[in-house]
């Protein structure tokens, strides 16, 4: 899932100085009064600020550019102290160690914790509903489960286990991605026994759903076990795919513009709720806006030009693209339905609670066009990777759209 890679190499995203002009026009003031008054009389703190990723990450980048904005907002009244790749708590235990004060902001998958979150396992076993295509798909499923999560999901969850949420999701991958050595994976006849790593539990039930033979090799070791042939295909993120050194191994990458395996939703900000309760309400109501104005389009710009340079790299580099022949495709989206349709079985409200999930979904992706999206931005994978970059496609829209979501339940 994301947060898997270790490496990363520098990508040209919006510059800080920019989004920081983009918060000014968005008035993350604190109503004035607040402003001038709480924000005047705080003390300075320092916040202790944890990314899962190493530095040069997409997230860790995200994080800079919302550090400079929260610190020019607060005329320096916030300070974040930046700690990477978990040098605080490992990211199975980053709520743990957020609700004991071991650190005050950080980047966390509660996936690892479904005990002490028990809807974000029924969430990521219903993404299959996230549309396949990176542009849409990322765009429709932040906007949906940040409006499903704010309305009822999230915040009594988080804040029993010490946690206040402050971007639910932080991010998504709409879609985990099939790459393969010698031989492709088109058909039931050609999935059938394929040893395949898998990065969670439900990824391998889609896998065996196909036939194929799941395996947990570790991220550290997928580059050998695929050189060696250990395992004959890995699903991975794009970025993922290109950090390790994937395309330098693999033969063949799966792009199905109609049917591709579950993303994932599950990376999220939380503060210390004790940090939280302590903070003057200006002071909270910069974190929130910033994190949204700044964190949030950073992010989602670095992640979208992630997946579209890991394309183009894997085409340089010879990989053939394919896509699932009908039989495959047919027993893909049939487990995917399945699983969604039994995922809310055990949950209270859960009929009432998959049907807003679903009907969110909709609304985004059709609202989509209203925000500036053009289908023929990702018509296909290839497509996506050759013109996002140079398409000019603002995501200003879209996070105002979610900024005006948040708005609601600002402090």
């Amino acid at each position: 899932m994301l947060g898997e890679s270790r490496y990363r190499r520098s990508l040209p995203v919006l510059t800080t100085a920019v989004l920081l002009l983009a918060v000014a026009a968005c008035g993350t003031d604190t109503d004035g009064a607040d402003a001038g008054g709480e924000l005047a009389t705080m003390s300075p703190v320092t916040l202790r600020v944890q990314s899962a990723h190493g530095p040069d990450a997409a997230a860790s980048r995200a994080f800079d550019a919302w550090k400079e904005a929260v610190e020019e907002a607060s005329e320096g009244k916030l300070q974040f102290e930046m700690f990477y790749g978990g040098a605080l708590a490992p990211l199975t235990e980053t709520e743990e160690g957020l609700a004991a004060g071991l650190v005050d902001i950080a980047s966390h998958a509660p996936i690892y914790n479904p005990a002490q979150f028990p809807a974000e396992n029924v969430i990521q076993q219903m993404n299959s509903v996230i549309a396949p295509q990176p542009l849409a798909g990322t765009l429709q499923a932040l906007g949906a489960q940040t409006e499903l999560a704010l309305e009822e999901v999230y915040p009594p969850q988080f804040e029993e286990q010490g946690l206040h949420p402050l971007l639910v999701p932080a991010t998504v991958i709409p879609a985990y991605h099939l790459v393969c050595t010698d031989d492709p994976v088109r058909t039931l006849d050609e999935a059938e026994g394929t040893r395949v790593r898998v990065p969670s539990e439900h990824l391998g039930s889609e896998a065996e759903a196909l036939g194929m033979t799941p395996t947990a090799t570790t991220i550290a070791e997928l580059y050998e076990a695929m050189e060696r042939g250990v395992v004959d295909c890995a699903l991975a993120a794009p970025s993922d795919i290109r950090d390790l050194g994937l395309i330098d191994v693999v033969d063949h990458w799966i792009l199905d513009p109609e049917v591709m395996w579950s993303g994932v939703s599950s990376f999220h900000v939380s503060i210390s709720k004790t940090t939280w309760d302590g903070l003057p309400v200006a002071a909270q109501r910069i974190l929130w806006d910033t994190a949204g104005e700044v964190f949030l389009r950073t992010m989602t710009e670095a992640a979208l030009a992630d997946t579209a340079e890991a394309i183009t790299q894997a085409q340089q580099g010879g990989v053939r693209f394919h896509r699932w022949n009908e039989d495959i495709r047919g027993a893909l989206r049939g487990h995917q339905q399945t699983v969604a349709g039994s995922a809310t079985a055990e949950m209270d409200r859960g009929e009432e609670f998959g049907a807003r999930f679903a009907a969110l979904h909709d609304e985004w992706l059709n609202a989509l066009p209203e925000l500036g999206y053009e289908p023929s931005l990702d018509a296909s994978f290839e497509e996506f990777a050759s013109g996002f970059t140079d398409s000019g496609f603002d995501l200003g829209p879209f996070v105002s759209r979610v900024v005006e979501v948040r708005s609601a339940h600002r402090p």
